[in-house]
């Protein structure tokens, strides 16, 4: 997307060696790192985006993420903090075959939800490893607007607005600005 916004240069973050080992034969420019430790150099980035991520980081990590994500951005940045959960996440629905469980996900959260299973899918047959390491309702972070706000003034970012999800609608979306 930045590249077809004619951005000079944009960097990836996965979370595995795995994952930036397949992102990168596409020629996307990928590093493995998480967000509580990017490697990243300090002040480099002029804009951040962290788009349904931090929703899968376990809350006690989310000040050190906020906080990175003020490290690595430059005086006046823009930092797009997506899909943050403001209700708690219910246990996933259990299905009887991969079929319906990718059919369930396409008719709830649409394509993109279900292309990102079926990855995950393929990569399990590929490996041997299994499709989801944490059903994801342990550790999965949420937070009203009050509380995130707080958590990301503290790590030192301004808040500029922030809008409710159009879809999944128990989410919100924040942008942020790192002062001069």
């Amino acid at each position: 997307m930045a590249q077809e916004r004619g951005v000079r240069s944009a960097l990836g973050l996965l979370a595995t060696e795995e994952e930036v080992a397949l992102v990168r034969r596409t020629g996307l420019n990928v590093r493995q790192g998480l967000t509580d430790q990017l490697p990243v150099p300090d002040a480099s980035a002029s804009v951040v985006v962290c788009n349904s991520v931090l929703l899968v980081v376990p809350r006690e990590n989310i000040p050190a993420s906020l906080r990175e994500m003020y490290r690595v951005a430059r005086p006046g940045a823009r930092i797009f903090v997506g899909e943050i959960p403001f209700v708690e996440r219910q246990a996933p629905p259990q299905f009887n075959s991969r079929r319906e469980a990718l059919a369930h996900l396409y008719r709830k959260n649409g394509l993109r939800t279900w292309f990102g299973m079926l990855r995950r899918m393929a990569w399990s047959e590929i490996t041997g490893k299994p499709v989801v390491i944490e059903a994801g309702t342990a550790i999965s972070f949420f937070a009203m607007p009050e509380e995130f706000i707080a958590l990301a003034r503290d790590a030192g970012l301004q808040i500029v607005r922030y809008w409710q999800s159009d879809y999944p609608n128990t989410r919100n979306n924040y942008l942020f600005r790192k002062s001069n």
